[in-house]
Formats: C-alpha cells, sequence, structure tokens
C-alpha cells in the first residue's frame, strides 16, 4: 500500500485521502447550489404565506375584459377618505351587490406629477405587495387608464382613528392600549423587512370592523438597510422626530417617536407639542418639556417619554431588540401578545370603535362631486406601464380567497355553500381628515408623463 498524504502527524492511505478531497468537492457544490436556490425558496415562502392566511371572502372577483380590471368593472359608491391628491371611493365588483365593498384609491397622474408624487405612489404600490400583516392595510390589485391609477384595497370600516379622537374627545387608557400594541407589531413586521413608514399619525390608522387597526398610507415609506440613513424631510410636523428635522439623517427612530407621539394623543386629545405654525411646533419638538395631563398613570408617561427621547440612541425601540424593549415596557403589562398577534382574543379588550360607525359624508362628498370623464385622453402611456399588473388574477390570489375554488364557483356549482353579507346597512366614518381642495376626477387635462410612472 502506497502511503502519500500527511495528517497530524499520521500517515493516510492515498484511496482516504481521495475520498475526503471528493466528500468536501460534493458538500461545497451542495451549498453553492442551495445559495443560489435561496431566492426561489423566499419568494415560495411568500406566496404560501399569502395562499394560506386565514381570512373570509369580501368580494367576488371575475375575470375583466381582455383579462385586466378596469374602472368599468365596479360600481363606486361613496368617497370615504381624500388626500393631497387622491381620494378614495368605496368600490362593489359589477354583478355581485351581495358582497362586502373594497376600497379603491384613485389618483389623478397630472396631480401626482405635479405635486412630484411619482415616486411616493410607486413606493406604496412595491411596499404594499410585498407585505401581508394582520395589522396593515391589504392591497388587492391594482390598474389604470389613461389619466388615473387605481388601488384597490381592503376596506376598513370602522373609520379612521382621527375620527375616533374627535369624536371621543380622548380615548381611554384600555383602547390605547390595544391600539398601541397593534402598531407596535406592525412597525415591528416593517422594520424587520427594513421598511420604514414615516408617517404614523391617526389619519393613517385605519379601524376595521372588528375594531383592531390597520395601517395605511404608505407613501411616504422607504426600504432603507440597517446601515444606512435617509436624508428626506417628510411626514406631518407634529409627529416629526428632531433628527429629522435636524436634518442629521434618521432610521427606524422616527417611527418609535411618532408612535411616542400617537400615544400621548390618544390619551390626552391633542399632540405634545401642537403649537400654530410648523416652525412653532418644530421649536417645541426640539426643546420643551412635555407636559403631562394629570389623569395620565405613571406608566403611560414613562412609556411616552422613552419613546419621545430627543436622542435616538437612547429612544426605546432603537437598542438591538427593538420592538421587543417597547413590548416589555411596563404599561403593556396585560397584553397577551401572542394572542394578538394572531387575532385572538381581540374582543376581549375594550375597544372604542365598533362595526356599527356612522358614515359621516358632507354633501360636496357626493360621487357627482368627482365625474369620471373617460373621453378626455392623456398622453401618460408608459408612466404607469406595469401598473395593471396580472388584471383579476392577483385579485384571485389574495388571501381572502383561500376558501374559493374558483373552478367550482365560475361553473356555478356549490356557490350557495359560500356564505354571503349583505351590505346595503353598511355604514362609515370618513377618514383622512387631513384632506385639501377636492380633486375633480376630470380626465380632459392632458398630461406628459410617459415613461414617468413605469412599474405600474
Amino acid at each position: 500500500m502506497v502511503y502519500s498524504h500527511l495528517w497530524e502527524g499520521a500517515i493516510l492511505p492515498t484511496w482516504f485521502a481521495e475520498d475526503v478531497v471528493g466528500s468536501v468537492g460534493t458538500l461545497f457544490s451542495s451549498v453553492t447550489v442551495l445559495l443560489c436556490l435561496l431566492p426561489a425558496i423566499d419568494a415560495l415562502r411568500r406566496q404560501y404565506a399569502r395562499q394560506t392566511a386565514d381570512s373570509d371572502p369580501k368580494i367576488v372577483a371575475v375575470q375583466g375584459a381582455g383579462g385586466f380590471l378596469t374602472r368599468a368593472d365596479f360600481d363606486l359608491g361613496a368617497i370615504v377618505g381624500r388626500g393631497a391628491f387622491a381620494f378614495v371611493q368605496l368600490a362593489t365588483r359589477k354583478g355581485c351587490p351581495g358582497h362586502a365593498p373594497l376600497a379603491l384609491k384613485i389618483s389623478p397622474k397630472r396631480e401626482v406629477i405635479r405635486l412630484r408624487r411619482v415616486e411616493h405612489v410607486q413606493n406604496e404600490r412595491r411596499i404594499l405587495t410585498e407585505i401581508t400583516h394582520p395589522f396593515i392595510i391589504s392591497l388587492v390589485s391594482t390598474f389604470q387608464d389613461e389619466t388615473h391609477i387605481f388601488m384597490l384595497m381592503e376596506y376598513a370600516d370602522g373609520g379612521d382613528l382621527r375620527s375616533l379622537i374627535d369624536e371621543e374627545d380622548r380615548l381611554s387608557s384600555d383602547s390605547a392600549q390595544v391600539y398601541s400594541a397593534e402598531l407596535c407589531l406592525a412597525l415591528q413586521y416593517l422594520h424587520g423587512l427594513q421598511i420604514l413608514h414615516r408617517d404614523l399619525k391617526p389619519e393613517n390608522v385605519l379601524i376595521d370592523s372588528e375594531g383592531c387597526v390597520k395601517l395605511a398610507d404608505f407613501g411616504f415609506a422607504k426600504i432603507l438597510n440597517a446601515s444606512d440613513k435617509a436624508w428626506s424631510l417628510c411626514g406631518t410636523p407634529e409627529y416629526l422626530a428632531p433628527e429629522i428635522i435636524l436634518s442629521r439623517g434618521h432610521g427606524k427612530g422616527v417611527d418609535w417617536w411618532a408612535l411616542g407621539i400617537l400615544i400621548f394623543e390618544m390619551l390626552a386629545g391633542y399632540t405634545p407639542f401642537c403649537n400654530g405654525s410648523p416652525a412653532d411646533v418644530y421649536k417645541r419638538v426640539l426643546a420643551e418639556a412635555i407636559d403631562y395631563p394629570s389623569h395620565f398613570d405613571v406608566a403611560a408617561s414613562d412609556l411616552i417619554a422613552q419613546l419621545l427621547a430627543r436622542d435616538e440612541v437612547g429612544r426605546l425601540g432603537c437598542q438591538s431588540d427593538g420592538a421587543e424593549s417597547v413590548k416589555r415596557h411596563m404599561w403593556y403589562t396585560r397584553i397577551d401578545w401572542e394572542e394578538l398577534v394572531c387575532g385572538k382574543d381581540v374582543s376581549s379588550y375594550p375597544m372604542g370603535a365598533t362595526s356599527n360607525a356612522t358614515l359621516h359624508q358632507s354633501e360636496s362628498d357626493s360621487e357627482a362631486d368627482i365625474p369620471y370623464n373617460s373621453s378626455a385622453r392623456s398622453s401618460s402611456e408608459g408612466v404607469f406601464r406595469g401598473f395593471q399588473s396580472d388584471g383579476a388574477e392577483s385579485v384571485k390570489r389574495h388571501m381572502w380567497y383561500t376558501r374559493i375554488d374558483w373552478e367550482e364557483l365560475v361553473c356555478g356549482k356549490d356557490v350557495s355553500s359560500y356564505p354571503m353579507r349583505a351590505t346595503s346597512n353598511v355604514t362609515l366614518h370618513q377618514s383622512e381628515s387631513d384632506s385639501e381642495a377636492d380633486i375633480p376626477y376630470n380626465s380632459s387635462a392632458r398630461s406628459s408623463s410617459d415613461g414617468v410612472f413605469r412599474g405600474f
């Protein structure tokens, strides 16, 4: 026998050394293949998570003409929200009057371009397409026509937190605990994906029929690596963290600061630094001590003080364990985080909102004020390319429809086995009280936005 290899002072036979080298090579090749497959495995994981999520069906989606959804496929109802350049209307799939409505966000392309919100709209679509969480609003599908872009989302029929605070003057400690705990879980999920929301405020916190929060409006959201910082001055003055105001660069800490402001507002009925002009608000944010109302308990005041630490390094939620440090705070002693994240026993916590919310709509909010004039064409073809998505197929794949057998449904079989819910008694709150001037749905003006909205 020939010996030619030495290992740790021992003489090894040639055949043994060759076997070892061969095994190492095989292992290295297997690891390489596994690393190459990781992106595909992650994509399958995301798809499986969406398909297996527990949820009840809301509407029946039927393939639109030509395989794509259009505005003509829906009956539009009351306007339930307005923003700087968009408005939200109730939308029910034509031919399905007995099913609950969705929310259709309509944005005029010309206004989006004029207000330089193209990137914001693109980011919102991209992020909402990739995330699924029980306390974050779900995007069902997107589509467009020549003058407008449309985002079809689930409808939270309990109104928004702004309307609730205004109606109640201030919320009970129990309600504020539950709402803020659900938002904490939503932020923990987003931050785990390196997503900053950057616009947490009552207008962007919707309430569903079960009394749970739905974080909405991802126009200012940003995907940011853990080691990077964002520099944009964005958000609402009363909720801006000091590092945004001072242009020092910011990260996930801005969301925890905004949560502290929101908790204070829920308990007090007003924000801690409210004062006239934005410049005055910024001065108070940077220098003024917080004046806590006498009815605040010690635990709530301590949590708010830690969330509103002006130094981001010492701010609660900004440490290495992130949201866990917030969840461990004594103010949340009564919260069962596992039950909360699974959507269990939420009804056991007293809530300030119910599914019997009343409709708050002024006469000027009627559909007639926003005419859908499809006769006028714009030159924005290609601007929102990709926003059409895959039409009704994206609706059919949504987690709401996990239990639907589409082949049986389209053949008219077993439809009676799916419980229907009438919507004639649905009542609403109007959201987004920070609306600006009315934005009529008027497509008569043409835009020169070719290529700007590519990806829609």
